[in-house]
C-alpha cells in the first residue's frame, strides 16, 4: 500500500482555499501556500484553528504576491510557532 504525502490536498483543503479566496479577496496562490505552510506546520494535518490564525494575520497585511506572502509566513512562524515549540 503507498503511503498518501501529507502534502496531498484533500477536498477540506480545497474548501478552505475557495473559501478564504472569496472572503478576503486573495490570490488562489496565497491561499495555496497558507494550506501547504499549515500542513507542513501539522504534519500534513489540517487544523482549521491553525489555519484561521495564519489567514487573519497575513490578510492584516494584505499581501499583494506570493514573495509577499512568503516574508508574512516567516514573520508568523518566528512570532507565534517557534516559541510554541514547533
Amino acid at each position: 500500500m503507498k503511503k498518501k504525502d501529507p502534502l496531498d490536498f484533500s477536498m477540506y483543503d480545497i474548501a478552505y482555499m475557495e473559501k478564504i479566496i472569496k472572503k478576503h479577496d486573495m490570490r488562489p496562490e496565497v491561499a495555496r501556500l497558507i494550506v501547504l505552510y499549515s500542513k507542513g506546520v501539522n504534519n500534513g494535518l489540517t487544523v482549521y484553528w491553525f489555519l484561521d490564525r495564519v489567514t487573519e494575520y497575513i490578510n492584516r497585511f494584505n499581501p499583494y504576491d506570493l514573495e509577499r506572502a512568503k516574508t508574512l509566513l516567516e514573520g508568523f512562524h518566528h512570532k507565534y510557532v517557534i516559541p510554541f515549540g514547533r
